[in-house]
């Protein structure tokens, strides 16, 4: 029954996420920390000649509460525990076995049941999301021009203009450093996606890996995640060319490490698995508010530093990829990287909102600067957004009513590049269209991309709109030229 309880939570995450978690380990081995320490209070009380049985029900029944204390009401919580003290009590002076049947129901409906959940989960989410059809990586050979390829995802770091005329954000000494360290930074640069896990694969890919059209609900994103956590052209050709593959752990479980991967960095413990294993919980009444996304983005700059100061001078081919969490919501940090403060966490007017998001982008500027001084001539990098900002409540609405501005801000970018002169440069400024110029330099090869076609999802990335290329056009332009108001609608 302890067990049963202790691992509800668990489970409970796992049916929700079958297909998609990286690994069931984690959370289990959470189930399992709390199931000893049940066990062990269980085992003490029986030295001091407790019942078993029914000391066993009442553990159990304040696990469940315990790990659900976010979901009770604030007046519900005490009155459980005083009940689940005085049944304890009570049964204390009952015979055991007048509590068999009940503890056998305990078992099977908080033990058994959640299993039979777990397994039928995997079966019916077993379809995984529809992708258009992927490049084959063919066999290549280094052009010897490239010595290291470097990608480092931002995320929902808008493009320029946008970060400028809408959030006040000052881009002038990020800008100046890129420069100065051989980066053109594109001042306008575009996603094709409105989420994630769709944009981070598609640049991977060097195409969309979705396109428009009716797609059914689904919940199952192995089939995007397994090319965020290794398993993509980009990577699968750098190293048929013997370049060696580190992938530096985000903290969030899309860009976990795949078995593809040469060199795995990993990220805290405290990721957003254990995050939302525990959010739920009582414990979540102790946890700092930043959770995984502050100790992910500096683990990540952390690592990705020591791994670039090791790539550049040792003569061999590396790919090195890494995603920084920030500057995505919520506000968490400010400009010098120290926790934000209560009123900045707080707000909730979209022009105070911004300031603050400005506040962390500057936090993520001086985290790159610091970890981009390193790259040598012969490293080619890639430095993009995923996607921009939603503070217009844009992911709120269907994507038949996101309006010029909603497009602008979600489908806004950063984009800064650095290739050997003796490169060809992008073909256009997006993500993709970068990482094709970097991988075909790199391997002597020229990657024709599709597109660019910009599509609008939902949250479950049902039914992807897209946009009319003469709209898009419209918009890019009075974005370029400040003609687009922050509070169009």
């Amino acid at each position: 029954m302890v067990a049963a309880a202790a691992f509800s939570r668990s489970l409970d995450m796992w049916t929700a996420n079958a297909w998609d978690i990286s690994s069931p380990l984690k959370i289990l081995a959470l189930g399992t920390a709390v199931a000893v320490i049940g066990v062990a209070l269980l085992l003490l009380l029986a030295r001091m000649g407790s019942s078993p049985v029914p000391t066993s029900l009442s553990m159990a029944s304040l696990i469940l509460v315990l790990v659900n204390w976010q979901s009770l009401e604030g007046s519900t919580r005490p009155l459980l525990i005083l009940l689940i003290s005085v049944f304890g009590w009570l049964s204390q002076r009952t015979i055991a076995t007048d509590w068999v049947w009940l503890a056998i129901i305990f078992a099977a409906a908080f033990g058994v049941a959640p299993i039979f959940q777990v397994a039928a989960s995997h079966i019916e989410e077993s379809e995984p999301y529809p992708l258009v059809e992927r490049r084959t990586p063919q066999p290549a050979a280094a052009s010897g021009v490239i010595e290291d390829v470097v990608v480092v995802v931002v995320d929902s770091y808008p493009n320029l203009h946008i970060a400028e005329s809408w959030f006040g954000h000052d881009t002038g000494p990020l800008t100046d450093d890129l420069e100065l360290l051989g980066f053109t930074v594109e001042p306008g640069a575009w996603s094709q996606h409105t989420f994630t896990s769709l944009s981070v694969p598609s640049i991977l890919e060097v195409q969309s890996v979705i396109e428009g059209g009716p797609v059914g609900p689904w919940r199952n994103r192995s089939s995007l995640y397994r090319i965020s956590r290794g398993e993509n052209f980009t990577a699968q050709t750098l190293q048929s060319a013997g370049f060696r593959y580190t992938h530096v752990e985000s903290g969030w479980d899309g860009t976990t490490c795949g078995a593809q991967v040469d060199h795995c960095v990993q990220a805290p413990f405290f990721d957003d698995q254990t995050w939302e294993a525990m959010a739920p919980t009582i414990a979540r009444s102790w946890l700092n508010d930043s959770y995984f996304t502050v100790s992910g983005t500096f683990n990540t700059a952390d690592a990705l530093d020591r791994e670039l100061d090791a790539v550049v001078s040792n003569g061999t081919h590396d790919f090195v990829f890494a995603h920084f969490l920030l500057p995505h919501d919520p506000i968490l940090v400010d400009a010098s990287c120290a926790n934000s403060s209560d009123e900045a966490r707080q707000q909730v007017d979209t022009a105070t909102v911004r300031a603050a998001f400005s506040d962390q982008m500057s936090c993520v500027d001086r985290l790159l600067i610091a970890v981009l001084r390193t790259v040598d001539a012969d490293t080619a990098v890639l430095v993009t957004g995923d996607h921009g900002p939603a503070t217009r409540g844009q992911l709120g609405r269907t994507p038949g009513k996101w309006s010029d501005a909603d497009i602008a801000e979600r489908f806004s970018v950063l984009l800064a590049h650095k290739l050997p002169d003796v490169c060809p440069p992008p073909v256009r400024p997006d993500p993709m269209a970068a990482m094709a110029a970097i991988l075909g330099c790199a391997v002597g090869a020229d990657f024709v991309i599709p597109g660019p076609d910009y599509l609008i999802s939902a949250h479950d990335a049902t039914d992807p709109v897209a946009i009319d290329p003469e709209r898009m056009a419209r918009i890019q332009e009075l974005v370029a030229t400040g003609s687009l108001p922050s509070d169009s609608g």
